[in-house]
């Protein structure tokens, strides 16, 4: 594969790679950027030169400004033995080992003060005041921030229905809500009264316990027997059926966190789009906002190019075309038939003019 100077001009060493004394690799060939840059268009489609107003540029701040990712806050709770009322499930400072195990399966825990490298769903990263760390996961598409009650410490001094408010205030505004329910009794979904919650996933024992002291699975007694969960959705009326727990299922104590943080972060997107009116995913708005900074770019050279005289001998503005270096080329030459594509290339114009993609969240 021939280096042009254009690829070879971004390169550190691009004098050796003109005169031929360094060759370039195949994979230091794929990083150049203008060599990558000719590869995510189509001929009919050349990129296009920004210019560098003012209105440009906050259009590309505006850009930098959007998140990459998106992001979703998901409540997680803990319901002791016995416990029914709001001020003694949002009292707990700890759960059952059980309880604790599948926290570390759920996420990974991170320090909050001072960490603005995540997204920390509305708890202070600055003076502890919701706890020191919190349940955090990731992948490359989306953040998640587990507003964990049982990680967020309830202020001893003072009055006791503020600090129960302070506590509850972060969770209360989740769409969806993990309830570890250890009290051996059906959980109601109006136990903590909050306008947003709207959807519970329910964990609970897969079988009824006579006493306090008697522990969840027999796990202790037969090690090698894995314990078993029920997890069921609660949901307020109204609320469409939409995910595969509305009716009980029993899942497996290795199986459990992977499966009830998909189900979690489906239900998070949906409630998102029906209950939010977030129609569009943080991609979905970074791909508008690229068209619109195109559409305006060429608006603007649309508009700056000025029109050839009649009778002149220069040829039409018409027919003046782009390179790939953005310098404008004029050529007397008709604007090739787009029919003219190979082959891929005209299935490839024939996708993107069929599928708008911008409809998918």
């Amino acid at each position: 594969m021939l280096v042009t100077y254009m690829q070879a001009e971004v390169d550190f060493d691009s004098d050796a790679i003109r005169t031929g004394r360094k060759k370039l690799t195949q994979a230091e060939l794929t990083t150049l950027p203008s060599y990558m840059i000719t590869q995510v268009h189509t001929t009919d489609q050349p990129p296009v030169l920004l210019s560098e107003d003012e209105s440009m540029l906050r259009s590309i701040r505006s850009l930098d400004r959007m998140p990459v990712v998106n992001f979703h806050t998901i409540g997680i709770t803990y319901v002791g033995w016995g416990q029914a009322t709001e001020e003694e499930i949002l009292s707990n400072e700890t759960g059952s080992v059980e309880y604790q195990h599948f926290l570390d399966m759920m996420g990974t825990t991170v320090r909050l003060k001072g960490n603005t490298e995540i997204y920390h769903g509305g708890l202070d990263i600055e003076d502890d005041q919701d706890g020191t760390h919190a349940l955090f996961w990731s992948d490359k598409t989306t953040q998640i921030t587990f507003i964990t009650y049982t990680m967020i410490p309830l202020k001893k001094e003072g009055d006791r229905r503020l600090a129960l408010s302070n506590k509850k205030r972060n969770a209360a505004n989740c769409f969806v809500n993990i309830i570890w329910n250890d009290s051996n009794e059906p959980y109601a979904l109006d136990t903590i009264a909050s306008e947003f919650n709207s959807n519970s996933i329910v964990i609970s024992r897969h079988s009824r316990s006579s006493s306090e002291t008697d522990v969840i699975v027999s796990s202790g007694r037969a090690p090698t027997k894995e314990p078993y969960f029920k997890v069921k959705l609660v949901q307020t009326d109204g609320m469409p059926e939409i995910s595969p727990i509305v009716d009980e299922k029993i899942i497996s104590a290795s199986s459990l966190a992977p499966f009830v943080r998909s189900v979690a972060l489906n239900l998070s997107i949906f409630c998102q789009i029906y209950i939010g009116r977030q129609e569009k995913s943080h991609w979905v708005a970074r791909l508008d906002q690229i068209r619109q900074i195109r559409d305006r770019a060429l608006q603007k050279r649309n508009s700056d190019s000025p029109a050839a005289a009649r009778g002149a001998l220069s040829p039409s503005i018409s027919n003046a075309t782009l390179s790939s270096m953005g310098r404008r080329i004029v050529s007397v030459e008709p604007k090739p038939d787009l029919s003219s594509q190979r082959p891929e290339e005209e299935q490839l114009t024939q996708w993107l003019n069929k599928y708008d993609f911008s409809k998918y969240t």
